[in-house]
């Protein structure tokens, strides 16, 4: 028996594992004999152990004829309830490897499957072997696992306690690199792949070594593989053994050998993933504008049932592009439904849209540019194109404007497949057509889709600032005998001439009232962007732009730089619901509302975490709608216009 290496003191970010390599006979009661016996040898040899992983099919035979006589429920059989025993009285993570499952409530249907057990002795996830092993290798093996099983349904990711989120596969399912890349990606970014597996001799001296380093090496994560060992003298199946650990890098930092029954150990030191994930961001840089992602377009009346659908489906919801992680992912005791999330890349799929008046349709989710220098912004924009974002707000007071036009020429993308916004600045209200005029020609663009009057607030065009002209007494410099309902009589005039649609920004339900009733308003609004977060919800500016069919966008959604949302309790107790972070739920708390998104944000990672929407829970979606009440209301953006009023009410 292998003696463990000597462990660094306990870390929170290190996992210290055993792999407990092991051959099983036909007398099942002498398999679980020799289970009880391993896992206690590698707790009383490694103290510190934090998990113990036993190999494919360790307490009967492997072979198609016996699984069904070996097979017993789950988790009331005698090795699930065993190990349950074993992982609570040594306080220590258990994968129990693989045994074969009958299901009588599927029609006595026989799984190949594997459990986890936390320190407490519960179920924390179950795995059903998803690609059956059927081969036929000429002059080598051959062996077809649909003669008695089923395939499993789902890839299985879950949280290891404090440690993280890890996946976990089955043997064949490592020939398949899509499990593994459901587990590393967003939102799971799970930091290891556990795969109980018995490769034969003829598959292993191939596959084995170079699958468990190739799945390490794509997803950037450490790869955890335990076979049986092999059984010369007792024939039958022979596995190839070489239980294996392969870190971020693809190095294999543990193994064992083929004959011997033995244990080996190793740790999974979590800080190592962000630096090999940082020092080469392949999560960053696939193309799948190129060869496609999990991802389709779908219309929403084939993704209403409940079981399928992961964003919200508010009335003018039109398409959705899909990305399903397999059918579904267990996390925890309770299988979850499949996570649909808005596309990361797509070629033919368009992002959930919702139409507007003028009946184009507007992406639920766009990429917000707010104070992003132009050198920051072109990067921003064109990984965020190429990333599957299709709708871009910008504004000529950003400035920003010519290195986002140059970031969706290059990008390559066809204008028709994109959304852009700008928005008229308070110096050109008395001639919006000039203002809109000087936004395409920064854009390099014969129309943007949506242009809002950035505020309601005229400002004098000749005063001592192009953008921000003051009195002497430091009081805005606004237009005494202009206002924005002359404004908007002017933009009225661009439809169809350099803008598809008009609309309005920072106006509140007062505002909206006198534009809506003056006599030479002939267009609503298409929609209105403003400041909206859970500490600024505008339950009623929402109400009254649905009646009015005004779509309501959000700008600022996760709060300021300095906010507090990211952190607050209810909103960090949601996302661990979810397995998602915080900021997840805000983006999908703004969609389930029914309105659009706008989060900023110049770094790769962000954009594409930002990128992704998960279906709340009505109860999750109205107790969030409600934190205002418990945390106060907070505008976090409120430009003195004295002597002009903008905001009669946070409500």
């Amino acid at each position: 028996m292998a003696v463990p290496p000597v462990l660094k003191s306990p870390l929170a970010k290190s996992l210290r594992i055993a792999l407990i390599q092991l051959k099983a006979g036909s007398d099942k009661t002498a398999n679980l004999t020799k289970v009880t016996k391993f896992v206690e040898d590698a707790v009383t040899n490694s103290p510190t152990l934090d998990l113990v992983m036993l190999p494919e099919c360790f307490n009967s035979p492997y072979a198609v004829n016996e699984f069904r006589n070996y097979a017993e429920e789950i988790p009331t059989g005698e090795t699930t309830t065993l190990l349950s025993s074993l992982a609570k009285k040594h306080n220590i993570f258990i994968i129990g490897g693989s045994i074969p499952e009958i299901a009588p409530k599927e029609g006595n249907k026989i799984f190949n499957t594997s459990v986890t057990f936390s320190p407490e002795g519960e179920i924390i996830a179950k795995h059903r072997k998803a690609h059956l092993f059927d081969i036929n290798i000429p002059n080598g093996i051959t062996f077809q696992e649909s003669l008695t099983l089923t395939g499993g349904d789902k890839a299985t990711v879950f949280k290891l306690g404090e440690f993280g989120n890890v996946g976990l596969g089955i043997c064949y399912d490592i020939r398949f690199p899509e499990l593994a890349s459901v587990a590393s990606r967003s939102p799971y970014n799970s930091f290891a792949m556990f795969y109980p597996g018995a490769f034969n001799t003829t598959t292993g001296p191939l596959h084995w070594h170079l699958l468990a380093r190739a799945r390490a090496v794509d997803n950037e994560m450490y790869v955890v593989v335990c076979s049986p060992a092999r059984d010369v003298e007792g024939g039958g199946y022979q596995a190839y053994g070489h239980s294996l650990v392969v870190d971020p890098s693809g190095n294999i930092i543990a193994e064992a050998g083929e004959e011997d029954e033995e244990i080996i150990y190793a740790e999974l030191d979590k800080d190592v993933i962000p630096k090999v994930r940082d020092g080469i961001p392949v999560h960053y840089q696939r193309r799948f504008d190129i060869y496609g992602d999990f991802v389709g377009e779908v219309p929403i009346s084939e993704v209403l049932p409940e079981e399928l659908l992961s964003i919200s489906t508010p009335e003018n919801l039109v398409y959705c592009s899909v990305f399903l992680s397999c059918s579904g992912v267990y996390k925890g005791k309770k299988r979850q439904p499949p996570q649909v999330f808005i596309s990361w890349h797509t070629l033919i799929a368009k992002m959930a849209t919702i139409k507007l008046s003028n009946h184009s349709e507007i992406p639920v989710l766009g990429l917000g540019t707010w104070q992003s220098s132009p050198e920051e912004v072109y990067t921003a924009v064109l990984h965020a194109l190429k990333l599957g974002y299709r709708h871009i707000d910008t504004a000529f007071a950003y400035a920003n404007e010519e290195s986002i036009g140059k970031a969706i020429r290059d990008s390559g993308i066809a204008r028709e497949e994109l959304f852009v916004t700008t928005k008229l600045w308070c110096t050109y209200h008395q001639n919006p057509a000039t203002g809109l005029h000087e936004s395409l020609k920064n854009l390099g663009l014969d129309y943007v889709d949506l242009y809002l009057m950035h505020w309601p607030v005229p400002l004098n065009p000749k005063g001592n600032d192009p953008k921000f002209p003051t009195l002497p007494s430091g009081n805005r410099d606004i237009v005494q005998d202009w206002n924005f309902i002359d404004t908007w009589r002017e933009m009225q005039k661009l439809v169809d001439h350099g803008a598809k649609a008009i609309g309005v920004s920072n106006f509140d339900i007062y505002n909206l009232e006198r534009l809506l009733n003056a006599s030479s308003t002939t267009i609503v609004p298409a929609a209105n962007q403003v400041e909206l977060h859970p500490h600024l919800p505008q339950h009623k500016l929402l109400a009254y732009c649905k009646e009015k069919g005004i779509v309501l966008e959000a700008y600022s959604p996760l709060g300021s730089t300095n906010s507090t949302l990211l952190t607050e309790p209810t909103l960090v107790k949601i996302a661990e619901k979810y397995h998602v972070h915080t900021a997840t739920i805000l983006i999908s708390w703004a969609i389930w509302r029914g309105t659009v998104v706008l989060p900023k944000s110049i770094t790769p990672k962000r954009i594409e975490s930002n990128f992704q929407v998960i279906k709340l829970a009505n109860e999750d979606g109205e107790l969030i709608d409600n934190l205002y009440k418990d945390i106060g209301i907070t505008r976090v953006i409120n430009p003195n216009w004295y002597p002009e009023v903008v905001f009669h009410s946070d409500e």
